[in-house]
């Protein structure tokens, strides 16, 4: 089940979290009654059965064809000047760039406690880029509040140990290593 933010089932390519069910579904998490609250969705059907659903955090849209396209994750959505930004979305926007391999993006919060967007990115071989023309490329996809302020081009991207951008680290970080 897709559902928007209202918890409505989505309409036609509409974005919304995926819900999952099975029958080897977890009960909850143990001795943690509040988050099992939170990433579970019960409604009930034909008058009195229970249908429960796992909330995946995933987000998806349907294509022509009816299958499922990941469109990025529910907890990568952040506020900037008053506006939402799926960070992921940004993210796809310079992953198009031809030149661009690989990227982080990830929220700043300056002096002024104001959310900004920065990324870091890994240039494909032997590729020479400026973090201007990267900024453009931004720009004429992505409306100005959602567009990074800067753009970090390094070697290397942190990693957790499962191997996953490790975006906490990337927002503590002023400079990466080139």
């Amino acid at each position: 089940m897709v559902l928007n933010e209202k918890e409505e089932e989505v309409q036609g390519d509409e974005v919304g979290e995926l819900l999952i069910r099975s029958a080897t579904m977890m009960k909850g998490y143990w001795k943690q009654p509040e988050l099992t609250q939170q990433s579970l969705y019960r409604r009930i059907v034909n008058g009195d059965i229970e249908e429960v659903y796992y909330r995946t955090g995933d987000l998806v849209r349907h294509n022509s064809r009816g299958e499922l396209l990941f469109m990025g994750r529910k907890d990568r959505q952040i506020k900037v000047r008053g506006y939402r930004v799926e960070l992921d979305e940004v993210a796809n926007v310079l992953l198009a760039h031809e030149h661009i391999e690989e990227v982080a993006v990830f929220p700043i919060v300056n002096e002024g406690e104001e959310k900004h967007i920065e990324a870091a990115v890994i240039l494909t071989e032997s590729a020479f880029v400026s973090e201007e023309e990267i900024l453009k490329h931004c720009s004429q996809a992505l409306p100005k509040y959602a567009a990074p302020e800067k753009i970090i081009i390094t070697q290397h991207i942190p990693r957790t140990s499962n191997g996953k951008i490790n975006h906490l680290e990337l927002q503590g970080t002023t400079t990466l290593k080139a």
